[in-house]
């Protein structure tokens, strides 16, 4: 199976977690830094890249919002709110991989969320970029984008 992290802003790249794992991967892109979505993925440490690769998890589940009571979606947006300010602090020091299980939904939203946060995009803009870029990334779950969108500062709704 090929191993594919898609670059979707200079430095910032979107992949599932078979990427993460990948000791080659991560040191053919220069990862400084692993930002984990997915609840249910333990990132492994490669041997050979402690102490120059940091792992950062902040997972939630790949449901939509509607199936998640009030808390548990206050915690969705926690995580996805800290992710994102993981990735701003360590795309100074250089690359930055967020990942999740398929690399096509929870990573793809905290990327967009990055963009828009950090990088002044619009969400339709951030949202172009990411699927010009990532043309295999699926927002299957346009509930979590939606509720992201909504919560995160910036958004409609203050919550954090």
């Amino acid at each position: 199976m090929i191993l594919q992290a898609f670059e979707v802003y200079p430095r910032l790249f979107v992949s599932d977690w078979r990427v993460a794992a990948s000791e080659e991967m991560l040191e053919r892109l220069g990862v400084g830094l692993v930002v984990n979505m997915a609840e249910e993925v333990d990132d492994p440490e490669p041997r050979t890249l402690q102490g120059r690769v940091r792992f950062a998890k902040f997972g939630i589940w790949d449901a939509g919002p509607q199936h998640l009571n009030f808390d548990e979606r206050a915690l969705v947006v926690r995580r996805v709110h800290q992710a994102v300010e993981e990735i701003q602090s360590g795309i100074a020091a250089g690359p930055v991989l967020v990942h999740c299980n398929a690399g096509l939904s929870r990573s793809v939203v905290t990327a967009m969320a990055w963009l828009h946060r950090h990088r002044d995009m619009s969400w339709e803009d951030a949202e172009k970029r990411l699927l010009k870029n990532h043309p295999g990334a699926r927002l299957h779950n346009v509930d979590l984008r939606r509720y992201v969108q909504d919560w995160l500062p910036g958004g409609g709704a203050r919550l954090l």
